[in-house]
């Protein structure tokens, strides 16, 4: 199958009549936060850092100010931008947690971009545009007025003005963040906007307003991406494992506060902001080191030629923290002028206003182990869900993700196919697709179950058959088994 962009996305641009046919199959996302794909190339939108692992090739993305499509990373997905993502076979997909219910997007006159969702449980009405249209590979473009979880559009303003996803904001502070957004989107080589981004932070924060606060975050890196690239920036470099696993974790830690403050569980929602704040320095300090690359490296010369991506990449490695609550002052923001001016970066070590709290001390990345898997099990069930399960224990520090070799224990040998759900302490949290001999992947890739509460957890893996007159399975799975490895921290 070859990954080619639809022909009418490129349509868009120039006819809206041809959009009117086809009716968008709306797999909307399902409990847990799960979305299921159509084999193809689709439209898609998800919380900020979802890993696309089961997608093929890179995304590609249009926002303001963008004159085509730009290549993004399978991780680099921002929440309330969409993109297009090709996947190679009907895909379930289990999105991260997010606080956010709120996006918006200034979008310039007469100009189309993609938005997404970035929420991964509720639907969000589109408001602002004079058009928008979804797509799904089996049927088309559709005009639609909301948008379920994981799904993007094109959107479009004929005067041009902000496009929102949800309900938007009162208040004071909802003004100010949309202010900064529009100076941000104008102009984010001005340290003003950043501090007042740091205030407006604080007063979310002390509201315990996580939802606000994760849609700050997405939104003001969003708009300092489109700034950047309206000053003429090369793209920023891609984000390394440190930052993406750390935006992930804010984004995760700041949907678990929410959580915890609903149900009036103020320790839990503070432990919760704590590991927010860890990642959000994590990420800040990853951010510091690389900018740190002497000029002339393969990271920086040939990847980001221009000094902006170098000031663009400090920049949304410290956002996080910024949004996060954690102080930053003069020395900071000399590094980042001197990155802009294009000089070596001075000695730098962050200065808070006020002496920091345990919350806010750095704590490094956690090492990460890999746990052989290989089992084998007889089915007494009958039909094709298995019993028993099979389970395994394990101690993690948060970290757990799963890679599964169907058929691929000491002593199995698969001549059906079968699909693999996965559980952590008994709750379902990932199914897989067709894995076996006919499928033509055994193979389910890396799947994240986590993060999880640091200590021990219980694994379970149940498997149901397919039957197929191909193979030797016909209406029971009789056994299976498989091999591979989980992933846990230390």
């Amino acid at each position: 199958m070859r990954c080619t962009m639809p022909a009418t996305a490129v349509l868009l641009l120039v006819t809206v009549g041809l959009l009117a046919d086809g009716r968008l199959r709306q797999a909307a996302a399902q409990d847990g936060g799960s979305v299921t794909y159509s084999a193809g190339w689709n439209l898609i939108g998800a919380p900020t850092a979802t890993l696309l692992e089961q997608a093929s090739g890179p995304a590609y993305v249009l926002g303001p100010s963008s004159s085509g499509y730009q290549a993004l990373g399978l991780e680099e997905e921002i929440g309330g931008r969409g993109a297009w993502v090709f996947f190679p076979r009907d895909t379930t997909l289990t999105l991260g947690r997010s606080a956010s219910e709120f996006s918006r997007t200034l979008v310039p006159a007469g100009q189309y971009v993609i938005v997404g969702n970035p929420s991964a449980t509720q639907t969000l009405a589109i408001s602002g545009a004079d058009h928008a249209f979804s797509y799904d590979p089996l049927t088309g473009y559709t005009a639609v007025t909301e948008l379920a979880p994981g799904r993007g559009a094109f959107v479009f303003s004929t005067a041009g003005g902000e496009i929102t996803l949800g309900k938007m904001p009162s208040g004071s502070s909802a003004d100010a963040v949309r202010a900064i957004q529009r100076d941000l989107a104008g102009d984010p080589r001005q340290r003003a906007p950043f501090d007042r981004l740091a205030a407006v932070a604080v007063e979310l924060l002390r509201n315990r307003d996580y939802a606000s606060l994760q849609s700050t975050l997405d939104d003001a890196t969003a708009a300092t991406e489109d700034g950047l690239r309206a000053k003429g920036s090369a793209l920023l470099p891609s984000l390394d494992t440190v930052q993406r696993n750390a935006f992930a974790m804010v984004r995760e830690a700041l949907s678990e506060a929410r959580t915890a403050v609903q149900a009036g569980q103020l320790a839990q929602a503070d432990a919760a902001l704590d590991a927010a704040r860890r990642a959000a320095q994590a990420a800040q300090d990853d951010a510091i080191a690389l900018a740190r690359t002497p000029t002339g490296s393969a990271r920086y010369l040939d990847v980001t030629p221009q000094t902006l991506a170098r000031y663009g990449a400090l920049i949304r490695g410290a956002l996080p923290a910024i949004v996060a609550g954690i102080p930053h002052g003069d020395d900071f923001w000399g590094f980042a002028q001197a990155l802009l001016a294009g000089q070596p970066p001075p000695a730098f070590g962050l200065v808070a206003s006020a002496p920091p709290t345990a919350a806010l001390t750095p704590s490094p990345m956690p090492t990460t182990a890999k746990i052989p898997l290989d089992f084998f099990v007889s089915c007494t069930s009958g039909g094709e869900l298995c019993s028993p399960s099979h389970t395994e224990n394990v101690i993690t520090g948060g970290v757990l993700e799963a890679d599964l070799i169907a058929g691929g224990c000491g002593i199995c040998g698969h001549c059906s196919d079968i699909i693999i759900t996965l559980f952590v302490d008994g709750t379902s949290k990932y199914t897989t697709g067709k894995l076996g001999p006919l499928a033509g992947n055994a193979d389910s890739g890396l799947i994240n179950l986590g993060p999880v509460s640091p200590g021990e957890h219980v694994v379970g893996f149940q498997a149901t058959g397919v039957a197929d007159d191909r193979g030797c399975n016909h209406d029971t799975l009789g056994s299976w088994g498989a091999g591979g490895y989980l992933l846990v921290s230390r």
